[in-house]
């Protein structure tokens, strides 16, 4: 079952940012270095791969992050997302907000687990014009129908031309049975 980006805002009256639908994640013209929407979290120092993994406040957020109502923790603070052939998709927050994540999942059925983390990504489409643009923060939480563990959290990053995706301050949670 697909949910669109409004029906999500409906269902949890949150204030969530752009649709993932609406942001071009890819270019058909190798040189068109196309931009790639806003990143909502802090920005690392320095500005590198490196300097994101090894990013104190990202830490921070995930080791202090509540746990919602109704779910347990799985995993705290990985450099991994979780990977799973239950994903059911993901939002893009506008803060580090295991609440807000959560109220998302528990309004699809289904939903039985996510994982909220942060990511590098570059400001526009890496592309042989641009291949290693500025680095910009997004906020993302990864929706599942099964639960996870710190052993199915695989997703490290990749490259896009010279550009390193990498992820930091992984938490996952799932839903306590009822």
């Amino acid at each position: 079952m697909r949910f669109t980006f409004a029906a999500l805002a409906a269902l949890t009256g949150l204030t969530l940012a752009a649709p993932a639908e609406l942001i071009s994640r890819q270019s058909s013209d190798p040189n068109a270095c196309q931009p790639e929407g806003n990143g909502y979290g802090p920005i690392a120092q320095p500005n590198t791969d490196t300097g994101f993994t090894n990013y104190p406040p990202f830490a921070a957020f995930a080791n202090f992050a509540p746990t919602p109502q109704g779910y347990t923790r799985a995993f705290t603070n990985l450099q991994a997302s979780v990977q799973g052939s239950s994903y059911m998709g993901l939002i893009y927050l506008t803060s580090y907000n295991t609440t807000a994540c959560s109220s998302v999942c528990s309004a699809i059925p289904g939903c039985r687990s996510f994982n909220i983390f942060f990511e590098r990504d570059p400001t526009v489409d890496p592309a042989p014009a641009c291949p290693n643009p500025f680095a910009q923060t997004d906020i993302k939480c990864t929706l599942f129908g099964s639960a996870v563990s710190s052993s199915n959290a695989t997703n490290v990053g990749q490259y896009r031309e010279n550009f390193h995706v990498v992820i930091a301050g992984s938490d996952g949670y799932n839903a306590v049975s009822s």
